[in-house]
């Protein structure tokens, strides 16, 4: 609570288990993000908010926070949020995931001795 994650012109402030608030501090506009579940995670970069909570992955644009991009999670136990320009990776107890901020799985990596 009260993780504070900043990009370009935006702030989101993790101000509850299952809030996040949103400013945009060039103009003030403000928003305020409920999710269902616990929130675990949260990355903001590259114009997209990737929040991951108990149960699913919320994909926002910083165009339009009413309508996210919403992943069910395998495992509900996201331990890293990595985004990049065009993709992010999540990793999970035992597995590690890329996307596309469109939601679809790009890859799933394993090796040998992973666990």
């Amino acid at each position: 609570i009260e993780r504070r994650l900043e990009w370009k012109d935006y702030e989101a402030t993790i101000t509850g288990r299952k809030t996040i608030s949103l400013r945009n501090v060039t103009n003030e506009a403000m928003e305020k993000l409920e999710f269902r579940d616990r929130i675990i995670q949260a990355s903001l970069s590259h114009g997209n908010l990737v929040v991951a909570t108990t149960s699913q992955c919320y994909i926002y644009t910083t165009r339009n926070w009413n309508t996210p991009t919403i992943l069910d999670l395998k495992e509900g136990s996201v331990s890293i949020i990595l985004q990049a320009s065009r993709h992010f990776l999540l990793v999970e107890a035992s597995a590690i995931y890329i996307y596309s901020y469109e939601g679809r799985l790009l890859a799933s990596p394993k090796w040998s001795g992973m666990r």
